[in-house]
């Protein structure tokens, strides 16, 4: 979690002791405050932007399904909701222009049924 700003909050407390160092409670739990907030921003804000449940086309190992309303560098969660009768996975995924672009282990067949969700 490098990206969070606040003081490192681990390695506050004691189980035995309590407070390991006497930086009082109102202290304590302004950090605490301002670790979740960074947190909440930084990391459990997303929004999600589009979903789509679509069947594979098959024919290459990587495939683009149209998702509107989406742009590159947005985060793709990509799974494989039914398998096909020559089960693959996914290997990665990447959001573009109105689309995502996902890469599986094989071609998988005109069978598969994907699930994707994007988020800002």
């Amino acid at each position: 979690m490098s990206h969070i700003k606040s003081k490192n909050i681990q390695g506050l407390f004691d189980k035995k002791k309590g407070y390991r160092y006497s930086i009082g409670e109102k202290k304590l739990r302004e950090e605490i405050l301002s670790f979740i907030d960074e947190l909440q921003e930084s990391v459990l804000c997303k929004r999600l932007v589009n979903s789509r449940r679509v069947t594979t086309a098959g024919g290459a190992a990587i495939e683009d399904f149209s998702v509107s309303g989406i742009r590159s560098g947005m985060h793709c969660v990509v799974g494989i909701h039914t398998k096909g009768a020559a089960p693959v996975t996914v290997v990665s995924a990447k959001a573009d222009l109105d689309k995502v672009t996902v890469e599986f282990s094989a071609d998988p067949s005109t069978d598969h049924i994907v699930t994707i969700l994007v988020t800002n």
